[in-house]
This record gives structure tokens, sequence and C-alpha cells, in this order.
């Protein structure tokens, strides 16, 4: 006997965690706990009592208020007169208007009569192509010599050597520079 107070207890509680879920509806519950809870409803006075406050909150919800036609009235006119407010304030102020001179970029526009976007296209296709026809190494074929001798005089007997125009087969990625 000690152990049914409790179970009827928590089913109660059950039931009211059910009903803040799914609503106190019965056609809209799961069938399952339409068959669970049916008995407690139909015999528990705590549960007829849950399931009658669930069912006034409903209605509470679902009720609209009526609101009479002059308070109606005054919101909508304050609604307007705080819309008309906002509108005034974004608009530009005319008064200054002459008094203002345009503000000039200090940054030129233009690249020898280009614009910038083309001048940094045109560097673009110039690098590409000095890139491809290879006139970057002819440049600085003649300094290869001088860099390697510098880079030499540095290391003792090391096999660390700069990477500049030098086999790569033998090396490790940790040697080249």
């Amino acid at each position: 006997m000690t152990g049914e107070p409790s179970k009827i207890t928590r089913e109660l509680a059950e039931l009211d965690q059910h009903l803040a879920v799914h609503g106190p509806e019965l056609a809209r519950w799961p069938i399952s706990s339409q068959q669970r809870f049916a008995l407690l409803l139909m015999n528990n006075a705590d549960a007829q009592r849950l399931l009658a406050e669930a069912q006034s909150v409903e209605r509470l919800l679902h009720q609209e208020p009526e609101v009479p036609a002059e308070r109606l009235d005054r919101l909508r006119a304050k609604l307007l007169a705080a819309v008309e407010a906002e509108q005034a304030a974004q608009r530009p102020v005319t008064a200054l208007r002459p008094a203002l001179r345009p503000v000039r970029s200090r940054t030129p526009q233009r690249t020898w009569g280009l614009p910038a976007g083309a001048a940094l296209a045109a560097s673009l296709g110039l690098g590409l192509l000095i890139g491809t026809f290879g006139i970057a190494d002819r440049i600085l074929r003649p300094a290869d010599p001088a860099i390697q001798d510098l880079a030499s005089s540095d290391v003792d007997g090391d096999e660390s050597e700069l990477a500049f125009g030098a086999d790569f087969s033998d090396l490790d990625e940790e040697d080249t520079l």
C-alpha cells in the first residue's frame, strides 16, 4: 500500500508534464498517451483538476480581448505620428546644403590616364608575360655565381646550398632556401 500513493503522485506529475507539452485537447494527444492517462482522468479528482486548469489556460490564451474603437484610433494616431517623426529625422537638412562643399579624395582616381583597376590589371598581365617568357631568369642569371659564392662562404662544409637554379632531385626541403 505504501507504493501506491507515490505511483499516483508520479503519474499526476507525468500527466501535468504531458498537458504542458501536448495541451488539454485529448484528440491531439498520441494514442498511446490517450490510453495511458484515460483511467487516471476518469478515476482521479486531481487529474481531472489538472485537465480543467489546462483547459481554462488554453481558453484564456485563445480569447481575443475587445479593444474600444476610440483606443484603437488613439493608438493608430500615435503610430502615424511616430512614423512621420522618424521620416522627418531622416530627411536631409536643405538649409545647410549650400554651405557644404564636396569632399575630394586625396588619392588619385586615375593612374596614367587609366582607372586604378585597369592599371592593376595591366601590371598583372605584365607580370604574367615576364614570368612566361623567362625575362626575370635572364636578368638574374648573371647574379647566380655571386649569390652562390656568398652563400657558400658562410657555410662550413655543410650540404646546404642556395636553391637558385640548382638541381632539386638530391636536396631535401630543409636544405633549400
